[in-house]
């Protein structure tokens, strides 16, 4: 009769009978039986062990890996930042824009109410225009320059990101560009 040991964690399933690990089994078994217990708990065992050292290594990350996520996060950061700005500045450009249509309103209503345009003056922060008339000016907008030709008007501004913006009696906001040049009728903007 021989005697077998097996090592923690491994399950046996043999002819008429099953052992787990860690059982002494009194087991009568030829010299076959005795090498095939044997193999399987040095395996088990070697196993066990691997498991073991791989379990105490895997503490942190690798060098690699944080590099791979540093370079990542440039990656995001370098396309986004530049995104972000555009949008910043489309902001900006937007109040430009916003502050001559309430410039355009606030002349309309005092020509309404007085039946006249106000005088021609180059900063039209020097026209009585009131919040009730519909002027405001934002901080993104630099000087708002008003200009009377006949019985018609042009308001320009100058954004802080350095675009150029203007409005007549008879139209909307344009923005100055190669293709939308600035009137004669209208004073060139300015940003303090």
């Amino acid at each position: 009769m021989s005697v077998v040991k097996f090592p923690s964690g491994l399950v046996g399933i043999f002819p008429q009978h099953i052992f787990q690990l860690g059982q002494t089994v009194i087991y009568p078994c030829s010299t076959r039986w005795k090498r095939m217990f044997l193999m399987i708990s040095h395996i088990a065992g070697g196993l066990q062990s691997r498991r073991t050292s791989l379990q105490e290594k895997e503490k942190g990350f690798t060098l690699i890996e944080l590099l791979v996520v540093i370079v990542i996060i440039g990656i995001l950061a370098a396309i986004a930042i530049p995104v972000y700005m555009n949008v910043q500045n489309n902001a900006k450009d937007s109040a430009v824009q916003s502050d001559l249509t309430n410039a355009k309103t606030a002349v309309i209503s005092v020509q309404t109410t007085s039946g006249t345009l106000p005088a021609s003056n180059v900063n039209i922060a020097l026209i009585p225009l009131t919040a009730q008339d519909g002027y405001t000016k934002s901080a993104s907008t630099g000087t708002i320059t008003y200009l009377v030709t006949g019985s018609s008007f042009c308001i320009a501004a100058e954004s802080v990101t350095g675009s150029e913006f203007f409005v007549t009696d008879t139209g909307g906001v344009v923005k100055v560009d190669a293709v939308n040049t600035l009137p004669l009728t209208c004073t060139a903007p300015a940003f303090p």
